[in-house]
C-alpha cells in the first residue's frame, strides 16, 4: 500500500479490469489507498484492500508484487492456488535471479513470471523523452541488461553440473 502499489493501480485501472483487489501488510494504509482512489477515480471497478490472513485462495489473472520483500529476499504469506491459475505474475523488484516471490509463483504453476527490469527501462526511457524531446528504443538497452544481470548469477545445481 505504499507508493509503488500508489504507481501501478491508475494503470491497471485504466486497462479495463473488472475488479483490482489490493493486499496489504498494513490495512489501515491499505483502506487509506484505497480510499484515495475512490475519491478521484468515480465509475472504475472495484478495488478493494485485503489483508494477506483474508486474501484466501482464490486465483487470481495478474498477481503483482510492489512490497520491498524481493528487496530482503523475503517471501510473502500468499497461498499457492492465488499463483496456480495466474496468467501474469509480476514482481516490481528485479534481480540477476529470480526473486523469491517470482520462483514462488513458477513453483505454484503461475503461467508467466516477469521481473521489474523492463519497467525500470520505460521510467528511464519515459524520463530521457521529457529531458531530450525523443524516446529511445528499450528492446536493445534491456537486451543489454539482461545479458549483463545474467552474466553476474551464479549457475545452478542444474546448470553447472551440465
Amino acid at each position: 500500500a505504499g507508493g509503488a502499489a500508489r504507481g501501478v493501480i491508475g494503470p491497471l485501472l485504466d486497462a479495463g479490469l473488472r475488479e483490482l483487489v489490493l493486499v496489504a501488510r498494513d490495512p489501515a494504509k491499505g483502506a487509506a489507498l484505497v480510499a484515495d482512489f475512490a475519491r478521484t477515480r468515480r465509475g472504475d471497478p472495484s478495488l478493494v484492500v485485503r489483508s494477506f490472513e483474508s486474501v484466501g485462495s482464490e486465483p487470481f489473472d495478474i498477481v503483482v508484487n510492489a512490497t520491498s520483500a524481493s528487496l530482503h529476499g523475503e517471501a510473502l504469506p500468499l497461498p499457492s492456488p492465488l499463483f496456480a491459475a495466474a496468467g501474469l505474475v509480476y514482481d516490481l523488484m528485479y534481480d540477476a535471479a529470480p526473486t523469491n516471490f517470482l520462483v514462488a509463483a513458477r513453483t505454484a504453476g503461475a503461467a508467466a513470471t516477469v521481473d521489474g527490469l523492463g519497467m525500470l527501462i520505460e521510467q528511464a526511457a519515459a524520463a530521457y523523452r521529457l529531458w531530450h524531446g525523443t524516446r529511445p528504443a528499450t528492446a536493445p538497452v534491456l537486451a543489454e541488461m539482461r545479458a549483463l544481470l545474467d552474466a553476474t548469477r551464479a549457475p545452478s545445481e542444474d546448470e553447472a553440473g551440465r
